[in-house]
């Protein structure tokens, strides 16, 4: 059913490529969180029936990207949701060789219903506002350049605003500032940007999920990369083979090789989840590839973990919205919420392998609304299963 004042809240989130529910403040309720094409990442917050944007309240509004995936985890391990997000990375023709921001105009120029596009970058020397491609290109995709632009040497000489005079009035503008891949870091009520290694900007990035690939305590990532469909005139952008990244203390990530992970994927990654989906224990990994096969990796080394299911009430039945933590004797561990879709088309199982470093002593569900529960672990378990209504 149609919610209308739930859609009328959403009609000025354009352009998204990627979404997930995630608790940001420990409340009980899920913010929504959009990675938007050609926008800022968007948070929005339910208050009395409708989605407040609240995305400058908590300092993502000013930075703009190509984003495409999200998922949120507790990569510092203090009981917050980050966030880690999709863009194109710094490896393509666009991130060396022009600088941002990055802008593109558009409008329905030649008045037949069709949208055309003008993207523009700074000449630095000039100070001025000029065409990122070149007139050729730009003539096959906006056809009446062809009788107001006569010359290469023409058009080398205008700025942005000139070539875009007669459709200025019915004209918008968008803007990128970064090209990175980002992590996030929550503050409590407020985000920071990480650090992550520069492996994560070789190519664009997809699919992101989020698992404790080798039992250490510390939540780790894995990438999806690869954009193969770029215009005639430039290269793939194929650096990727799909990148796990090894979680540390403070919200660190190193790089791990292919040869260690045991992951090598040439083609196009795109979507990607984690399960457990041979029962012992390990978070292992499935990726689709655009055009290609979908892969499953089976995880072989990692210390085996505890396995958490939830059984949530009959409208929720896996507890989605639901956060998870163990405590060890040295303190609790990472928060780990049980996601619907996330990434990048994808979803992830509800059951949740939750990294086990040393004996765990208890368990603390917190479920959506805010109510928790807390029990003690015995010694040796491999599986607990939480019910809403203990």
């Amino acid at each position: 059913m149609l919610d209308e004042a739930l859609s009328a809240s959403l009609k000025t989130v354009e352009r998204a490529t990627g979404a997930v529910f995630t608790d940001l403040d420990n409340d009980g309720a899920s913010e929504l969180v959009v990675a938007c094409d050609w926008g800022a990442l968007r948070i929005l917050r339910f208050e009395n029936g409708t989605l407040l944007d609240v995305t400058d309240k908590w300092g993502l509004g000013k930075e703009t990207g190509w984003w495409s995936g999200i998922v949120a985890g507790d990569w510092d391990a203090d009981g917050r949701m980050d966030l880690l997000v999709g863009n194109w990375g710094l490896n393509g023709p666009e991130q060396v060789w022009s600088p941002l921001p990055r802008h593109a105009h558009f409008g329905d120029w030649a008045g037949d219903g069709t949208v055309q596009i003008l993207e523009t970058i700074l000449d630095s020397a000039r100070k001025l506002e000029v065409p990122a491609r070149d007139l050729t290109l730009l003539r096959a995709a906006i056809p009446s350049l062809r009788d107001r632009i006569e010359s290469h040497a023409q058009y080398s000489a205008m700025g942005a605003a000139e070539i875009l005079a007669p459709w200025a009035p019915t004209s918008r503008k968008l803007s990128v500032t970064t090209l990175e891949t980002r992590l996030w870091l929550n503050r409590g009520n407020r985000f920071v940007p990480g650090v992550l290694p520069p492996e994560a900007q070789h190519a664009p990035v997809y699919g992101l999920v989020v698992a404790d690939a080798d039992g250490d305590g510390w939540e780790d990532a894995f990438l999806a990369q690869n954009c193969f469909s770029v215009r005639p005139d430039a290269t793939r952008l194929d650096a990727g083979l799909g990148l796990w990244l090894r979680g540390g203390p403070g919200g660190s990530f190193s790089a791990v090789k292919p040869a260690q992970s045991g992951i090598r994927l040439s083609g196009e990654q795109r979507g990607c989840a984690t399960g457990d989906f041979n029962s012992d224990g390990r978070p292992d990994l499935v990726v689709a590839e655009n055009g290609g096969p979908v892969h499953l990796f089976l995880n072989r080394s990692a210390r085996p973990g505890v396995r958490v299911k939830l059984r949530g009430p009959d409208a929720n039945p896996h507890g989605i919205g639901a956060a998870i933590r163990l405590r060890f004797e040295t303190g609790w561990g990472p928060l780990r919420q049980v996601l619907g879709p996330s990434g990048y088309a994808s979803q992830s199982s509800p059951v949740q392998v939750m990294a086990t470093p040393t004996r765990p002593l208890e368990i603390k569900v917190r479920w959506p609304g805010g109510k928790e529960v807390t029990r003690a672990v015995e010694a040796g378990v491999t599986e607990i299963t939480v019910r809403a209504s203990d």
